[in-house]
């Protein structure tokens, strides 16, 4: 199988930027140009009935273009993998990947990265066995991926899952997983000035992000347990309980003060990515299908999350504590899918979003609909309109220098037309 794809787009966008003449902060309507493309192979063999092995590999290009930085990233990824059967209870998985991503960046007074172009490396190898201890009931999947990454060297992510079929239609299982989030690229490079005001005695004042050596890696160890059944073939329940350990999560120390000279005489006030924080968290999620006839289909979810922040000894973010609350508590979403006659189709969706503590955005409601017609088994049309029951709403802030855009009604016609040769 071979795809690709070229692109360009624009879209205009309201952003935070800091500057050294008044008024000092401002929010202009920047457009931003996104151009690139990328191209993907697989080649897929089996050699026996329990046996196949395949090679996949990927290249991307995209260049982002605006008043403030320009940035051009190539991205080149080789994988290979093999599934194998070894006797009647082993069924093994392993692989090995390479990628390598070369950028290269223009810099401006407010932002840079150190060095302006950089080129990375990352290598991988992953191993995964699953084991019938009791054929038909009972299976142990043990698996462990390593990485060289380019900033931290060699990382290992062990897995294990026991899953225990009660019934042809019931199942238990419970896993515990290590997860490893490697720094990026702006963590380590970035130098970015957040905000810029008059200080003592007229002297600027501005208030600096740096990337840092300090800037590790993120841990978690992750458990979960869950049941799955299907009581009957118009009725399934999916519920997963899980419980999580935070360990060297991502903060934002501050520095000494320092003068600069550059562009102008100015005091900088400085912070600096590092690993301060620790934490834990636990949750549900909880989804259930119904079939109430051959034509209509309702699905409903829910999830629970609740964490709990804390800074290591010496660390000063106490801002990073609030993060436990840039994520909602609970979520629910309810899915309405129905066949009409003549090949046509209607949809809606329902989701709540629970408020986030951290950054005061309410709790809101959005009404997606979708009524879709099907004239020819080659040809789709369908009119949709999203976000309906509010002309406009606040989903999320961020400290990214961006300004939110508010999501608004919409409504358009989609035509689809699918062709073979």
């Amino acid at each position: 199988m071979v795809e690709g794809d070229i692109h360009r787009d624009a879209a205009f966008t309201q952003t935070h930027v800091a500057g050294f003449t008044p008024p000092f902060n401002t929010t202009p309507l920047l457009e931003t140009t996104y151009a690139g493309g990328h191209v993907l192979g697989r080649w897929t063999r089996s050699y026996s009935p329990h046996s196949e092995f395949s090679v996949h590999m990927y290249y991307e290009t995209l260049s982002r273009d605006n008043a403030i930085l320009n940035v051009q990233v190539h991205v080149f990824d080789i994988e290979f993998q093999e599934r194998s059967s070894l006797g009647a209870r082993h069924d093994l998985i392993w692989g090995v990947g390479y990628r390598t991503t070369a950028d290269s960046t223009s810099t401006s007074s407010t932002i840079s990265l150190n060095p302006p172009s950089l080129r990375t490396n990352l290598a991988s190898i992953f191993f995964q066995d699953e084991i019938a201890i009791i054929p038909g009931r009972l299976w142990f999947t043990p698996g462990i991926r390593f990485e060289s990454t380019p900033y931290t060297g060699y990382q290992s992510e062990p897995s294990g899952r026991l899953l225990w079929s009660l019934s042809e239609n019931q199942s238990l299982w419970v896993s515990a997983a290590q997860a490893t989030r490697t720094p990026q690229r702006s963590e380590r490079g970035l130098h970015v000035v957040t905000a810029v005001f008059p200080g003592p005695g007229g002297l600027l004042t501005s208030v600096d992000r740096f990337g840092s050596s300090r800037a590790g890696d993120e841990d978690m160890l992750d458990f979960e347990a869950g049941y799955r059944a299907q009581p009957t073939k118009a009725v399934s329940i999916d519920v997963t309980t899980f419980y999580d350990r935070y360990k060297s999560l991502e903060t934002q120390e501050p520095g000494a003060p320092f003068p600069s000279a550059s562009p102008v005489p100015h005091f900088v006030v400085p912070l600096f990515y590092a690993n301060g924080m620790h934490g834990t968290g636990y949750g549900c999620e909880i989804s259930l299908g119904w079939k109430p006839t051959s034509r209509w289909k309702l699905n409903a979810g829910y999830s629970f999350l609740r964490q709990a922040l804390h800074l290591n000894p010496g660390s000063q973010s106490s801002a990073a504590l609030l993060t436990a609350g840039d994520n909602p508590r609970h979520q629910f979403q309810l899915r309405s899918q129905f066949n009409l006659p003549h090949q046509a189709e209607f949809d809606a969706s329902m989701y709540y979003v629970g408020r986030l503590l951290d950054q005061s955005v309410p709790a809101y409601t959005r009404l997606d609909l979708r009524i879709g017609w099907h004239p020819f088994e080659s040809v789709d049309f369908d009119l949709i309109g999203q976000d309906l029951l509010a002309p406009r709403y606040l989903e999320f802030l961020n400290n990214t220098g961006l300004v939110p855009t508010l999501p608004t009604r919409r409504a358009f016609a989609r035509l689809t037309w699918r062709f073979s040769h």
